[in-house]
């Protein structure tokens, strides 16, 4: 996977366009979904610690979700580390991290020194994300450089990943989706 830089495959909730960290593939992301820039890209992490290195700001709260609830279908958006390259969501001050439950997303992450990849939803802005393989190839072969088959025992769920940011130790859910958020952090 040395010279691909985009990619579509199953994620742990809906199918995926990845990319790997570079602003090269940063860029081909943007222009295959005709993804307005006011919207930013989240980041899949290999783990944690991945997460602690690249964010700026890592509680104990933050932490206790985090644990619960990853390896999977939650994304926690946190204040960006000066690591992160200037190309990265320059108008924004946070960033959406997520360490997601799949066999295809780690195949794919491990080609990533930084254990980062870039992520959002396999589809063209405004339209529903794909559902199959095949769809996949017949919307994106020509686009990406590569996309994936689903592993065997690969679970798609067909709903978004939940989003939340932590203000203090007060969860505030940006986006109700595969993870129903409904603890109290103390």
């Amino acid at each position: 996977m040395a010279n691909l830089n985009t990619f579509v495959c199953m994620t742990d909730t809906v199918f995926g366009l990845l990319g790997l960290f570079n602003h090269n593939a940063y860029e081909k992301i943007y222009e295959i979904k005709s993804r307005d820039r006011d919207k930013a890209l989240i980041l899949f992490a290999r783990d944690i610690d991945t997460v602690k290195k690249y964010s700026a700001e890592w509680t104990d709260a933050i932490n206790s979700i985090a644990r619960q609830y990853w390896p999977g279908a939650l994304t926690i958006i946190l204040k960006r580390s000066e690591r992160l390259p200037s190309w990265l969501n320059p108008e924004f001050s946070h960033i959406g991290f997520r360490i997601p439950d799949s066999i295809s997303c780690n195949k794919i992450m491990q080609s990533s020194p930084e254990g980062l990849l870039l992520s959002t939803s396999a589809n063209a802005s405004g339209e529903a994300p794909i559902k199959s393989y095949n769809e996949a190839q017949e919307k994106f072969g020509s686009k990406v450089d590569l996309i994936l088959e689903p592993s065997q025992g690969e679970v798609f769920s067909d709903i978004a990943s939940t989003i939340i940011k932590l203000n203090g130790n007060k969860i505030e859910v940006l986006r109700q989706g595969a993870i129903a958020i409904e603890v109290a952090v103390n």
